[in-house]
């Protein structure tokens, strides 16, 4: 128990660094994706055959962009949601101080990609 309890000490500021970062890159994608989403309801094209220009967010390859990148953030956004109150828990075992560690080491890697390939697919989009 006594190698456990250092075990976690040790991790602590890690898990904590990896939650901010991974929390700060779906904060990113998030501010991002509003800019991009928000431009395409506002910005028209293309004569639909009214007379009258169709929105951007109207065409479903925009929207097949843009909307997996928006849901993602959600979904990242819960899911650090529940792993912020895992590493809050009190007087955690050893054995969830390793899970926690793990779920932070892999959220921070996949939503720092999920930022990245957003806002590359915003900037692309609009």
């Amino acid at each position: 128990a006594d190698k456990a309890r250092r075990f976690a000490t040790m991790i602590a500021p890690l898990v904590t660094g990896r939650v901010m970062v991974a929390q700060g890159a779906n904060e990113l994608a998030k501010i991002g994706l509003t800019i991009a989403v928000r431009y395409a309801l506002q910005r028209r094209q293309f004569d639909d055959g009214t007379g009258r220009e169709q929105l951007i967010m109207d065409y479903p390859t925009h929207m097949k962009r843009l909307l997996p990148a928006v849901a993602g953030v959600y979904a990242y956004g819960l899911a650090l949601n529940k792993l912020k109150s895992l590493f809050a828990k009190p007087d955690q075992t050893p054995e969830e101080n390793k899970m926690v560690h793990v779920l932070a080491s892999g959220i921070k890697a996949m939503a720092t990609w999920h930022k990245t390939a957003a806002l590359q697919t915003a900037r692309e989009c609009c």
